[in-house]
């Protein structure tokens, strides 16, 4: 089940805001969800799916009503979570290029002002495929927080705000310090720490760990390129996946879908072949993958060079 919702934000300051514009915008929204969330509360599910909205998170002074009931979504998927039924919930900011964004520029104009970045069409399909997945396949986002895999957040990504130069007004929020610390980080980070995004791109990055002609260094540029290409595909963060060389790729939901894309982009990018049913059957290592796709490369040449 995938929930959807239409509501007015009718912007307003809360001091100013009638009850009655405070319910109507909240009603189809909480009161909707738990209807569903009682009514399914004992019938098996593949997936519960609710869209919210960054504005849950880092939400403007003027739409305090339409803020509160995304919150209440995000609250409500972590609660399923913690009764071990399916469900997340997905906070949208702009998906652009198609869609209620691109036919509405007052509400695309609103999130620009706030200072977030968009995601495509295509990066969006991939996080609801994420979404629907079965609690079972999924890993823990965060080792200090069990349900924060119940909740997915679009336009917050530390990297891509650091490569885009934006300065969101929520960064001055110390909630958020952590994602100030970590676009921090970032532009001081070496080329082995550093994301591929923030280069010109995975040849030229690549390329540069080759001309130093020390394995070492060209390994470890191979393992940023993969895990970040490898993040992207399971929604888990570079962080985790740095700390879990040595668990497999069964354990981050690889399926034939993220089979399919990640074999394609090994040849496209590294010009590396490798079986596709050795990796969906999932016993391979984050370790032996970036191991999988060292001994397969044609460095040497570069390397004797």
């Amino acid at each position: 089940m995938i929930l959807t919702t239409n509501t007015s934000t009718q912007s307003d300051l809360f001091e100013n805001m009638s009850v009655e514009d405070w319910h109507k915008v909240l009603a189809p929204k909480v009161q909707g969800t738990v209807n569903l969330h009682e009514a399914l509360l004992h019938t098996p599910l593949d997936f519960f799916v609710m869209t919210s909205s960054t504005l849950g998170i880092a939400g403007a002074s003027t739409q305090t009503n339409y803020a509160a009931a995304n919150a209440f979504l995000d609250s409500m998927a972590r609660h399923r979570w913690s009764l071990g039924l399916e469900a997340c919930s997905i906070a949208l900011g702009m998906v652009v290029g198609a869609g209620h964004m691109e036919t509405h520029p007052d509400v695309k104009e609103t999130f620009q002002q706030r200072n977030v970045y968009g995601i495509p069409g295509d990066e969006f399909l991939k996080m609801m495929d994420m979404a629907c997945r079965p609690r079972g396949s999924l890993a823990r986002i965060s080792e200090h927080d069990e349900l924060s895999v119940a909740h997915m957040v679009t336009g917050m990504e530390p990297s891509k705000l650091a490569n885009s130069g934006i300065q969101p007004s929520w960064l001055k929020d110390p909630r958020f310090c952590y994602i100030n610390a970590a676009m921090e980080k970032l532009g001081t980070a070496t080329m082995t720490s550093a994301s591929p995004d923030l280069a010109a791109s995975t040849t030229s990055f690549l390329a540069t760990a080759m001309a130093t002609k020390d394995p070492t260094t060209i390994r470890l540029a191979l393992q940023t390129l993969v895990f970040n290409y490898f993040s992207k595909l399971v929604m888990v963060s570079v962080d985790k996946l740095t700390s879990s060389l040595d668990r497999p790729l069964a354990d981050f939901g690889m399926d034939s879908m993220i089979v399919a894309d990640l074999r394609s982009w090994a040849w496209k990018e590294l010009k590396v072949d490798v079986a596709f049913m050795v990796l969906l059957e999932g016993s391979v290592t984050l370790d032996g993958l970036v191991e999988m796709f060292w001994t397969k490369m044609d460095w040497k040449a570069s390397k004797d060079g």
